[in-house]
């Protein structure tokens, strides 16, 4: 029935992993009790799994029993009434948002960091980690030293024209990669979906169309997009076409005119977290901070959606830019409170009369 829905087969996987728990302790629907159920999810927490795995599975029991209703393979079932797990109080990984200058100095290095990667400098290894012939090895990039690696990579591909031209390339698309993520919300899989007939750049407001089969809710949605992103996206455009156009002539093959439709705008690769972590590491970023909350792609969402509460925007409206089900999700999970100016916002609030301390009104 889900394939038949045409869900993404991820989703189903995991759902037919969860619902295989369940199987094993009923091998039918008969056997299917509200105590059985509830045994299977007691011995995922018992098991040290969080209480979103906890609340995913009773979701996916629950769904599946409405199904089996449905289709007359049951009369009835009383999954509902299993309690669900307050996901606040156990959230495994907690993400933070970045503040407007770590976002801007993530996005040079996310630039840079292709040019720097290659002028690295090559220094000794210490006595104890050489192995044979590997006495010698790249130094890290720092905040330090990545100024100088870039100019040496620049000036060791000055003659190199091609790859020179081809590690630019690379370095500019994850820039608006990012920036791309942090300013419409989109999640990665999202963005990775999105092909070139999807953007209206020209329409007022430019918005990009967001299929249901990559929407996570499975609705679809118009994703409006900021006009500067929108320049940013039509010249990175322009420059896929130039690329596409010099590849096919170095082929051989005929020159495309425009880019074709369904030609992907981004290609985002599966391991962009590794590179968001070397990326985080050059420009000084810490990867966990005081209170243990992290910074991952996802957390480039988090980061919209504290920097639009930031900028004075009503809850409501945040909630419906990052498409979420209930303003409780926007306003809990993706605002980092360190971030929000309460002192500001205090100064904001009405001066009223009087001193207490003295113990009358003026």
């Amino acid at each position: 029935y889900c394939r038949h829905r045409q869900q993404a087969p991820r989703h189903i996987s995991v759902k037919e992993t969860q619902l295989k728990r369940f199987a094993k302790r009923a091998r039918t629907l008969d056997n299917l009790s509200h105590g059985t159920a509830e045994r299977v999810l007691r011995g995922l927490i018992d098991d040290g799994l969080s209480a979103r795995t906890h609340n995913q599975h009773r979701a996916t029991l629950i769904a599946f029993m409405n199904w089996a209703v449905e289709s007359g393979r049951a009369s009835a079932h009383p999954f509902k009434k299993l309690p669900s797990r307050d996901e606040r109080l156990d959230r495994r990984r907690q993400r933070r948002a970045l503040t407007e200058d770590e976002l801007g100095r993530l996005l040079r290095v996310a630039q840079l960091r292709p040019l720097a990667e290659y002028g690295r400098e090559v220094v000794k290894r210490p006595s104890e980690d050489q192995t044979g012939r590997k006495t010698w090895t790249r130094a890290p990039l720092t905040p330090t030293s990545f100024e100088a690696a870039v100019e040496r990579g620049r000036m060791a591909l000055s003659k190199r024209v091609g790859v020179l031209a081809r590690f630019e390339l690379a370095g500019r698309q994850r820039a608006l990669v990012y920036k791309t993520l942090v300013l419409t919300g989109l999640r990665k899989g999202e963005l990775a979906s999105l092909a070139v007939g999807d953007l209206r750049l020209d329409h007022s407001p430019p918005f990009v169309t967001l299929h249901p089969r990559a929407d996570k809710s499975r609705r679809g949605a118009e994703v409006p997009i900021r006009a500067d992103l929108a320049e940013d996206l039509a010249r990175w455009l322009v420059t896929r076409l130039e690329t596409a156009r010099a590849t096919a002539e170095r082929r051989g093959d005929a020159i495309p005119e425009r880019l074709s439709r369904d030609t992907p705008v981004f290609l985002v690769p599966a391991g962009i977290w590794r590179a968001l972590d070397h990326d985080l590491a050059a420009a000084g970023i810490p990867k966990r901070d005081e209170r243990g909350r992290t910074v991952d792609v996802h957390a480039l969402r988090h980061s919209f959606g504290t920097l639009l509460s930031r900028s004075g925007v009503f809850p409501r409206t945040a909630q419906a830019a990052m498409r979420h089900s209930t303003i409780d999700l926007t306003m809990n999970l993706y605002t980092d409170p360190k971030l929000l100016e309460v002192a500001a916002a205090l100064e904001l609030l009405p001066r009223l009369p009087g001193s207490f301390l003295s113990g009358s009104l003026v």
